[in-house]
C-alpha cells in the first residue's frame, strides 16, 4: 500500500498490451477478516477468491469481476447486497507489520440497477455519459487512485439490510421482514436500505453484520 492520499489523475492503461495483476481477495459475510489472520496466519484460504485486473480498474469493476468468479453463495449474488472493500498490506513504517485501510463501498444495485429478485435482478446499462464526471464517487475511484498495489490483500465484507430473509420467497421475490402492508404500515425503502435523509448515507440500523469488525 502506497501513500493513502488519492492521486489527482486517473491512470491510462493499455489493456491490450498490459497484463493484469493478481489480487488475493478474501470475502466474508457480515464482517471483515481479522488483521491477525494476515499477520500470524493461517490465511483464511477457504474464503479466498483470486481475481485479475488492472490498476485503472474501479471498485465497481472489481466487484463485477469478483461476482463473475465467486461461488454461488446467496449473499454474494443478492441484489440488495452491500460490498465494503479494505486493503491489507505490509506497512514499511511499522517494521513490516500489517496495516489496513478502508477503500470504499459498492452496492449490487450500482452494477445491476435497481433490485428485482434473486433470479431476475433488474437490468441497467452503465451510462457513463449521464454521470457527473466532475465528482469521484467511491465505486468510481480506481485502484491506482486508492494507492492499492500488487501484493496487497483485498478484504471484502458482504452485508444485507436487516430484515432481508435469505433465500428468496416462493415466487422468487425478496422477502423483507415487517414489509407487509397493514394499518399504519409504511412501505419498505425502494432499495432495501434505511437512509438518514434523502441523499444521506445508510444508518447502522439498516445494515446486517458489524461494519466495525476488524
Amino acid at each position: 500500500m502506497d501513500d493513502p492520499t488519492p492521486s489527482s489523475a486517473k491512470p491510462t492503461v493499455d489493456r491490450e498490451k498490459t497484463a493484469p495483476f493478481l489480487i488475493r481477495t478474501f470475502v466474508k459475510v457480515g464482517a471483515y477478516h481479522r488483521l491477525v489472520q494476515f499477520e500470524d496466519g493461517p490465511l483464511p484460504l477457504s474464503d479466498e477468491q483470486a481475481i485479475y485486473t488492472w490498476k485503472d480498474a474501479t471498485l465497481r469493476e472489481v466487484l463485477t469481476t469478483l461476482r463473475s468468479s465467486a461461488p454461488p453463495v446467496t449473499e454474494y449474488r443478492h441484489p440488495l447486497a452491500r460490498f465494503s472493500f479494505r486493503a491489507v498490506f505490509a506497512d514499511p513504517t511499522a517494521r513490516g507489520r500489517f496495516a489496513q485501510k478502508d477503500l470504499g463501498t459498492v452496492y449490487s444495485r450500482d452494477i445491476l440497477g435497481e433490485p428485482g429478485s434473486l433470479g431476475r435482478p433488474a437490468p441497467r446499462l452503465l451510462e457513463d455519459d449521464e454521470r457527473d464526471t466532475t465528482s469521484s464517487t467511491e465505486q468510481d475511484r480506481t485502484l491506482d487512485e486508492l494507492r492499492f498495489v500488487p501484493g496487497d490483500y483485498l478484504c471484502v465484507m458482504v452485508q444485507l439490510p436487516k430484515g432481508v430473509v435469505v433465500p428468496a420467497g416462493p415466487d422468487g421475490e425478496l422477502v423483507i421482514k415487517g414489509a407487509g402492508v397493514g394499518v399504519g404500515a409504511a412501505p419498505p425503502p425502494a432499495n432495501g436500505w434505511k437512509r438518514d435523509a434523502p441523499g444521506g448515507r445508510g444508518t447502522d440500523g439498516g445494515w446486517s453484520g458489524n461494519p466495525a469488525a476488524a
